[in-house]
């Protein structure tokens, strides 16, 4: 009896005759020539992308609970101030910076929760 681990680097004479031409399907996926399922999203600034991703998850759950997407002015600033808390305590970065207001990114952050939600 073999493990896994060794069935599934050493046996690769049985995957390529289960998985024939994965070789190549994985070749046309890193060079990007399948059609993508997600549009990729054009970022406020990378800099900000931990902030986002955290924002666009605490209005996720929010959503969860409201089922819909219309958020309040009080919402969404506690929504930012918890993210904000969240990011800063893992980040130095955001310790000395000011956070793009809610307008700024709000396209990229309903995007992201959109795409949760799907």
């Amino acid at each position: 009896m073999i493990s896994e681990v060794t069935f599934s680097k050493l046996y690769t004479s049985f995957w390529n005759s289960l998985l024939i031409n994965s070789k190549n399907y994985v070749r046309l996926v890193n060079g990007a020539l399948i059609q993508d399922v997600h549009k990729p999203i054009s970022s406020y600034s990378s800099k900000y992308n931990a902030y986002i991703n955290i924002l666009s998850f605490e209005l996720y759950e929010l959503y969860l609970g409201k089922g819909n997407l219309n958020f309040t002015k009080l919402e969404i600033e506690l929504a930012s101030k918890s993210s904000f808390d969240k990011v800063s305590k893992f980040a130095s970065f955001y310790k000395s910076i000011q956070i793009p207001s809610f307008i700024e990114i709000k396209n990229e952050v309903y995007f992201i929760v959109r795409s949760l939600i799907d």
